[in-house]
C-alpha cells in the first residue's frame, strides 16, 4: 500500500494494544467518492448517447440527400441522353432525306 497524502499511517502494535481495537476507514468519504464518480461515469455516458444519437441522425440525413442528389442526377443523365438520341435522329434524318428546297 502507498501512502498517499490524504491517508494516514496506522500503528498496528498500538492499534492491538487497545481494549477494543478499531481502525477507521473511513467508509462513508469511499462511499461518497465512489458514488460522485459513478454519477460523473453516467453524466459522461448519457452525453456520449446523446452525440451519438445526433451523429447517427446526422449520417442518416447525409444518406438521404445523397441518396435524393443521386435520383436527381440520373434524371438529369437520361434527359441527356434522349436530347442527344433526339438530336442525332435529327442530324441523321437532315443528312439521309433529300433537300427540301
Amino acid at each position: 500500500m502507498s501512502a498517499s497524502s490524504s491517508s494516514a499511517r496506522v500503528n498496528l502494535a498500538q492499534v492491538l494494544r487497545l481494549a477494543h481495537p478499531h481502525v477507521d476507514l473511513k467508509l462513508e468519504a469511499y462511499h461518497n467518492q465512489t458514488d460522485a464518480f459513478i454519477k460523473s461515469l453516467r453524466a459522461h455516458a448519457d452525453d456520449l448517447k446523446i452525440e451519438l444519437k445526433s451523429r447517427r441522425e446526422d449520417h442518416t440525413k447525409d444518406i438521404k440527400r445523397g441518396a435524393e442528389k443521386s435520383r436527381e442526377l440520373e434524371s438529369q443523365i437520361k434527359v441527356a441522353q434522349e436530347q442527344a438520341r433526339q438530336l442525332m435522329e435529327c442530324q441523321c434524318a437532315r443528312q439521309c432525306a433529300p433537300p427540301a428546297c
